[in-house]
């Protein structure tokens, strides 16, 4: 039952472009692992949540022996990509390609200090350190960020900027960050990627005061998001950006301060325990990426990095 409604959310959401591999493996007679793999070009972390979801509702339509079904979507998946094709062009994408061959013209490459030699291609493995920030500290960034006229996200990522500029001894320093690219009511409740990344460039010179810089990357993140809608891979082409099989181009490290909606599955189905196990698949995208999710007054942390350039113990110092 439970692989049949997953099936059957799918085949709702996208017949022609969804493809996913059900797995359903018994430990026993009382537990089950079900598992899902799907590519990321046909979903993101929101379209997961959406998913659960709908699953969910048909799950208990089933139980009940009720007529399985759901709404119908007002829109598919090829409805967006039609309609962002129509829409992203002219004006509007010389436009914002103009913001971004400004705003990250002269941009430089982040160099932090590895501790083992670079690879000349990059080779992609990678861990994950989990660590918590103190709920103390949770409260006074919130807090700072309010007396800013600011969001959390300004705040820890002009922080982040800070321990980049200080271990790579550069005042340039270029992060990318997620934005879930769905600003259109109709693409809450759709399967599908519509992610996108942008770069956050900030200046932190030795000058600038720490309040200084949050402003700046508040000024640069309202612009950003007024100009995100450049998918990222046809502004790498527009920027013309000089390519090194050593390097991710135009920013090497990522930041995220995760606020996707979040289903409880373990508070929705009565005859059944759910829980969702975690997958790391032991790569890391960039030199390094650090996310943040906000979960009962405090901030959850982790860093990915890659271990062909950095150590256990030196991701720790980061950490601390």
């Amino acid at each position: 039952r439970i692989d049949q409604c997953a099936r059957q959310v799918f085949d709702l959401q996208q017949p022609a472009l969804f493809s996913v591999n059900r797995y359903l493996m018994s430990e026993d007679e009382e537990e089950s692992v079900l598992v899902f793999v799907m590519h990321h070009i046909i979903a993101d972390g929101w379209s997961l949540g959406v998913f659960i979801s709908e699953w969910i509702s048909l799950y208990q339509q089933k139980q009940t022996e009720g007529e399985q079904a759901l709404e119908m979507p007002e829109l598919q998946y090829a409805d967006y990509a039609l309609w962002q094709r129509d829409w992203l062009s002219g004006e509007r994408l010389t436009g914002q390609i103009a913001f971004w061959q400004k705003a990250l013209a002269g941009s430089t490459t982040l160099n932090l200090p590895t501790d083992f030699s670079r690879p000349a291609v990059q080779q992609y493995q990678g861990e994950l350190l989990h660590f918590t920030l103190p709920a103390s500290l949770h409260d006074a960034i919130n807090l700072h960020a309010k007396l800013q006229e600011a969001t959390p996200f300004m705040v820890l990522m002009s922080a982040y900027m800070v321990m980049l500029a200080r271990y790579a001894g550069q005042d340039d320093i270029c992060v990318g960050s997620p934005i879930a690219g769905r600003g259109q009511a109709q693409t809450q409740s759709m399967l599908g990627l519509f992610i996108n990344t942008l770069t956050y460039r900030g200046d932190v010179a030795k000058q600038v005061s720490f309040n200084a810089l949050i402003q700046q990357v508040r000024q640069f993140s309202l612009d950003a998001y007024a100009n995100q809608d450049i998918p990222f891979e046809k502004l790498v082409d527009a920027l013309k950006v000089t390519r090194d099989t050593s390097y991710t181009p135009v920013f090497q490290t990522l930041f995220t301060l995760q606020n996707t909606p979040e289903v409880d599955v373990s508070q929705l189905l009565s005859d059944v325990e759910v829980k969702l196990v975690p997958a790391h698949q032991k790569i890391s995208k960039y030199d390094l990426s650090l996310e943040l999710a906000e979960k009962s007054g405090v901030y959850e942390a982790s860093f990915e990095y890659r271990t062909d350039l950095f150590s256990r113990e030196t991701i720790e110092r980061f950490s601390a």
